[in-house]
């Protein structure tokens, strides 16, 4: 009589799964946000035999980026002054020395940050000191990005949860959510200005392109399994 029960539950579970099958399908969601955040990335360097000059040149743009007070987030990720040596019949002789300042500034506030990059232009004195502004673009602020992420996330799911309630009445089965993944699709990289050396006298501000602001397609290609019996 256990035997003929322990069979009888397999076959129950055999039907079951016989009965039922997996739906797999994607569906992308996206959002279209403009793009108000404006990234420069500024390195000053500085070479000469007279180390006090190189000293005072790069502390002559340190001090003035830091008492900068438009709406500007500096982040200061290089600082540096060092000898450069070259070696003649094994004998090391000073060449000169070399500053090196690195900022990666950005702003929401367009005149700020081009006021800062024009004042810092206008700090160049002489052919030992150089300024070059790379990778000039408008990007989506990290917080505002990871926002619409979150904003997608909950879409995909309240979607799935309508629709697997929609398909049960119409096919008259009984659905539910198997698993859902997520991937996301954005190009972080906007049009950008490579790159802007400032080593002549004479160069100006004014020579720089402007870049326009556009916006950016933000997307999420959900991935879908749905089980029915």
């Amino acid at each position: 009589m256990k035997n003929i029960f322990k069979i009888l539950l397999v076959s129950s579970f055999f039907v079951t799964s016989l009965f039922s099958y997996e739906i797999k399908f994607s569906k992308e969601f996206s959002k279209s946000i403009k793009q108000d955040l404006l990234v420069a990335n500024v390195s000053i360097q500085v070479k000469k035999e007279n180390e006090v000059y190189v000293n005072g040149s790069i502390s002559k743009f340190a001090e003035y980026i830091t008492s900068f007070t438009g709406d500007v987030e500096k982040i200061n990720s290089k600082y540096s002054i060092y000898p450069r040596y070259v070696y003649t019949n094994g004998e090391a002789i000073l060449k000169s020395y070399n500053g090196n300042l690195e900022y990666q500034f950005k702003s929401k506030d367009e005149a700020s940050l081009n006021e800062l990059l024009k004042q810092i232009m206008l700090l160049k004195d002489g052919a030992e000191e150089s300024v070059l502004i790379r990778n000039l673009s408008w990007q989506i602020d990290e917080k505002e990005l990871n926002s619409i992420f979150d904003e997608l996330r909950i879409e995909g799911i309240s979607w799935i949860n309508t629709y697997k309630m929609t398909l049960s009445k119409r096919i008259g089965t009984s659905c539910k959510v198997k698993d859902i993944s997520f991937n996301t699709s954005f190009d972080r990289y906007a049009p950008r200005m490579e790159m802007m050396s400032v080593s002549k006298v004479g160069t100006s501000f004014a020579t720089m392109p402007k870049l326009e602001q556009s916006d950016k397609d933000v997307k999420y290609n959900v991935n879908y399994i749905l089980e029915c019996r």
